[in-house]
């Protein structure tokens, strides 16, 4: 009741139960509730003279005076981190908190099904808070399905945990942007590119032709080299079975491919037709021969000429401006480009070509002029050329596979010291703009020859 007279020398109890709860705090703290040393005050209630207060455990006091759902007779509530019924102790007898979010998906699931989360939300529970990663992508299968997920159309999961799988007949889910006839993968339709947008302004949508339908074969020009995975295959290019592999092609023309299926060598640039396993190394920084190794048969400085036969390495100029540039073999004196390639598996003449002219097996006569290639035949397609013919000096051909063509041979110069050639009547000259013998070209046409004369003693005296 209302505030009640208290006779002197009494003990009276003064405002100890603020929150009205019916339960008193300990003062002093020597375990008597509601007690105080005041004397002839108004209290709530009258204690008689010769009443003493009441004496009690800390467990019969109020531990929070100032919340009434809290006192010694109230239920201890489970994981509030409260002492609810003052003993102590904090949510004593209560079982292990429940794992709100096992997919860390920031949703809790409703597991008792009585329409709260287990977080005690109300708001939409997790419909899937499996923690387990079946598929091993790393991510808990119920990570992606939630109430913020987006929902797949018709593929039978109700990713958003609205109760229902969408299907294509719903507004939102029916996104087919290119209108190739296929809905986006996005809203688990099978179409891999829905671009609508026009970038290439051929008044079609950039993703029409992108969809499972469209054809990426070599039935369909481009479709195998465009680097896009046209029919949503998941496989682009020669990586999709119905593509060539590209690798098995000759690209350059050179007659090898990159996996040697043709030529039976593999080219190693078949973008460039000098580049592959019949080309004669170049002292250029690439693998022309594609053996692996980048300018083998480069000796020293490439513009210096190493084996004396007036060539030098380098491709532009020479240290000695005497010496001419494009020698493929620095090296070896009798491969360069004055000479005439014979048919020895060598590019002789450093034209990046190796033994042109030379026509099946290098022991047969292809021409039928009785010599063979191994035997000295500089051309074998050529009956009028073969070793010890007449030189016509009128044709720019090596015509006696000496090495030299009309230009070097001496058998066509007819300003020669003592007289004119054999031949005379060529029309090849030798002499200078400024009337004086051209000796420096006649010297390298007579080197050319005698190396030349040597390589065949060499071989005759091997064979």
């Amino acid at each position: 009741g209302g505030n009640v007279t208290v006779d002197p020398g009494e003990s009276a109890i003064v405002d100890l139960d603020e929150d009205g709860d019916g339960y008193y705090v300990d003062t002093n703290g020597d375990d008597i509730c509601g007690e105080t040393s005041e004397t002839g005050k108004t209290g709530r209630r009258r204690v008689s003279g010769a009443s003493k207060a009441r004496k009690a455990t800390m467990n019969d006091c109020d531990c929070d005076d100032t919340d009434a759902t809290i006192h010694p007779n109230a239920d201890e509530i489970c994981d509030d981190n409260i002492d609810n019924d003052c003993d102590d102790s904090i949510d004593e007898g209560c079982e292990e908190p429940t794992i709100t979010d096992a997919d860390g998906d920031g949703y809790a699931p409703d597991s008792d099904g009585d329409g709260t989360c287990d977080d005690g939300s109300t708001d939409t529970c997790d419909c899937n808070d499996s923690a387990e990663d079946i598929d091993g992508d790393g991510v808990a299968d119920g990570y992606d399905i939630s109430p913020k997920a987006d929902e797949v159309c018709e593929d039978g999961i109700d990713q958003n945990c609205d109760g229902v799988d969408a299907s294509f007949g719903d507004s939102w889910c029916n996104t087919d942007a290119d209108g190739d006839g296929h809905y986006a993968e996005s809203v688990g339709g099978d179409d891999c590119d829905d671009t609508a947008d026009d970038l290439d302004l051929d008044g079609e949508a950039d993703g029409y032709a992108i969809n499972p339908s469209a054809d990426e074969s070599a039935d369909t020009e481009g479709s195998c080299e465009d680097t896009i995975d046209n029919d949503c295959n998941g496989y682009i290019d020669t990586d999709d079975d119905k593509c060539p592999d590209e690798t098995s092609v000759d690209d350059d023309g050179d007659g090898f491919s990159e996996d040697g299926t043709v030529g039976g060598a593999e080219d190693c640039d078949d973008d460039d037709a000098s580049a592959n396993p019949d080309a004669a190394e170049k002292c250029d920084e690439v693998d022309n021969d594609c053996d692996g190794s980048t300018d083998e048969t480069c000796v020293g400085e490439t513009t210096d000429d190493d084996d004396g036969d007036g060539f030098c390495e380098d491709d532009e100029a020479c240290t000695d401006e005497t010496v001419a540039p494009g020698d493929c073999d620095d090296s070896t004196e009798t491969i360069n480009p004055s000479v005439v390639d014979v048919c020895d598996g060598v590019d002789n003449n450093c034209d990046g070509t190796v033994d042109e002219g030379c026509i099946g097996d290098p022991d047969v006569d292809d021409d039928g002029d009785g010599f063979t290639e191994n035997a000295g035949d500089c051309d074998d397609a050529n009956a009028e050329a073969f070793p010890d013919a007449e030189e016509s000096c009128s044709d720019s051909v090596d015509t006696d596979c000496n090495g030299m063509d009309d230009t070097l041979d001496p058998l066509c110069a007819e300003d020669l010291p003592g007289g004119s050639g054999a031949s005379s009547g060529c029309g090849c000259d030798m002499t200078a703009s400024d009337g004086h013998t051209n000796y420096f070209e006649l010297i390298l046409g007579l080197l050319a020859l005698a190396s030349t004369r040597i390589l065949r003693a060499r071989k005759s005296l091997g064979a």
